[in-house]
């Protein structure tokens, strides 16, 4: 069962309800929008499809990198650069969730780093980065209904 209310700052918030699932709800701009998502929604728990993005939401980036980095890299040989790599993504990537994090996000952020670094520089912090998400969606079952952000980003 689905229910779509306007809140008091003027935005609409929809909640889809189904045996067996978990609540999920989500606010949205345009009364129309929240309409499409539950459809959506409802119709991927009709066919058992639906997979929640509640851990994508929850995880943000910055505990993503730090996990990652313990769990698949603190044994190896260059950790320490890798670490350092880290902690300057953190920086840029703050706040955001893994969910959050877009295609335009990850461009805006080669385009960033590009005025700064060379090309290659860009491109290793892609790579890791391309990583961690991947890490994220195979180890941590971590549903992104978009896939992972920075496969579709071309490298300098």
């Amino acid at each position: 069962m689905a229910t779509i209310t306007k809140r008091e700052n003027g935005k609409w918030q929809a909640k889809v309800r189904r045996k067996g699932f978990k609540g999920q709800s989500r606010t949205f701009a345009k009364k129309s929008d929240a309409e499409i998502w539950v459809r959506k929604v409802e119709t991927a728990m009709d066919q058992s499809t639906f997979k929640s993005t509640d851990a994508a939401k929850k995880k943000l980036v910055v505990e993503a990198l730090e996990q990652y980095w313990e769990e698949a890299l603190a044994e190896k040989k260059s950790s320490e650069s890798i670490k350092y790599m880290s902690d300057r993504i953190k920086k840029v990537f703050e706040g955001f969730s893994l969910l959050d994090v877009s295609i335009e996000s990850i461009r805006e952020y080669k385009n960033y780093r590009l005025e700064t670094v060379v090309g290659d520089t860009v491109r290793k912090e892609l790579g890791h980065l391309e990583r961690v998400f991947k890490y994220a969606m195979n180890e941590w079952q971590i549903h992104l209904p978009n896939g992972n952000p920075v496969t579709p980003i071309s490298l300098p």
